[in-house]
């Protein structure tokens, strides 16, 4: 069977067969054929990239880490349930960043970058350091332009839950309304 197929990718076969192979990469480039599948659908409209993939991975990884403690590896939840959680974890981020659009909450990229550089995890003794930057964010799967891009999604999604926070604790209390307790029914 491997003789036939040897015998038949030989000589001009073959040079046909690798000049089909060779159209998409000189017409398209490389880089094009590579990014075919670097989508994996849309949540509120907003595209869900590899780099959401691997942020809500981390954080649902940190999460049960923070819960069940050091020991804990993600081979131990299975891959259905993990999925489910990382699906989960998009779509809240996504929510998140589709009302900040919204509403026109957003952040600078310069505010971004202030915050990286005063961030300890990329300092060496008391200034920034590039390179622990630039290695510490292509570890985890980034581009230090994509790190910077999710630092200032981030940061607009913290001002507004800092800012549902700030509506939720300034809103009268049911004394300040003049109930003195309250009633049964709303336990």
């Amino acid at each position: 069977m491997l003789e036939a197929l040897r015998s038949f990718l030989s000589g001009k076969t073959l040079l046909i067969f690798v000049t089909i192979m060779a159209i998409p990469f000189v017409f398209l480039g490389s880089s094009a054929v590579g990014t075919i599948f670097t989508t994996y659908g849309k949540v509120n409209g907003l595209e869900v990239t590899q780099a959401d993939l691997n942020a809500a991975n981390n954080t649902v990884n940190q999460r049960l880490v923070d819960v069940y403690g050091d020991a804990f590896t993600l081979d131990l939840i299975p891959e259905d349930n993990l999925l489910e959680m990382v699906k989960e974890e998009i779509i809240s981020q996504k929510t998140l960043l589709s009302e900040t659009i919204d509403l026109g909450i957003s952040v600078s990229e310069a505010e971004a970058k202030k915050g990286i550089m005063q961030s300890p995890s990329f300092r060496t003794g008391a200034q920034f350091d590039q390179i622990a930057f630039e290695t510490a964010v292509r570890t985890q799967g980034y581009t230090p332009n994509s790190y910077i891009s999710m630092v200032q999604e981030g940061l607009a999604k913290n001002y507004l839950i800092d800012m549902i926070t700030c509506l939720l604790y300034t809103s009268p209390s049911p004394r300040d309304r003049g109930w003195s307790r309250m009633p049964s029914s709303a336990w």
